[in-house]
């Protein structure tokens, strides 16, 4: 009876897992409020009676354009809401995040069967093996996050306080291209 190397079998298996879980991890934000502090999605603050601040934090998987036209989504809808015609754009930021994550394959040292390193096998006994190891890679990624600070208005918007918008127009063009949040019932 031949007996299975359970070594490689359960580096399958974890390497499935991981893949699995990385698959989870590739949609882009929600337009939802952000579920803490800190963390991706939406999140306001009304600073006076016509005044708000409004920020987007999007994942690596979130473009820019999908972050700032959230920012600017969710002021129409306040505007809207609020039985205002539009809103002016009175500061706008966006900051962005550089990542470098580190993914790769590499065995580690055995006392017994030995250790690969810069794709050599050494064993216990001080010979070795020429073997293929698979390096360490660098993937990067940019986290962005809008923010704006918005006055509501009514009628005419008031001159050189900032860029106008209109709420209802917005909510048109900008509508389509808003993904909705994702249902809890699946």
């Amino acid at each position: 009876m031949t007996r299975l190397p359970c070594r490689p079998l359960l580096a399958g298996l974890c390497l499935l897992c991981l893949l699995l879980l990385a698959a989870c991890e590739t949609a882009p934000t929600p337009y939802e409020p952000a579920s803490e502090e800190g963390g991706f999605g939406l999140s306001e603050a009304q600073i006076d009676g016509e005044t708000w601040r409004i920020s987007f934090a999007g994942n690596e998987y979130t473009t820019r354009e999908q972050v700032e036209n959230s920012v600017l989504y969710r002021a129409a809808e306040i505007a809207s809401g609020a039985g205002a015609d539009g809103f002016l754009v009175l500061k706008e930021e966006l900051e962005s995040d550089l990542l470098y994550e580190r993914y790769g394959y590499r065995q580690f040292a055995h006392p017994y069967f030995g250790f690969r390193s810069f794709g050599r096998r050494y064993s216990s006994f001080g010979t070795f093996k020429s073997r293929r190891v698979f390096p360490y890679r660098t993937r990067q990624s940019t986290n962005y996050t809008a923010s704006v600070r918005v006055r509501l208005f009514s009628g005419e918007p008031p001159e050189g306080l900032g860029t106008p918008y209109n709420a209802t127009a917005l909510l048109k063009t900008l509508g389509p291209t808003i993904p909705p949040p994702p249902s809890d019932n699946g």
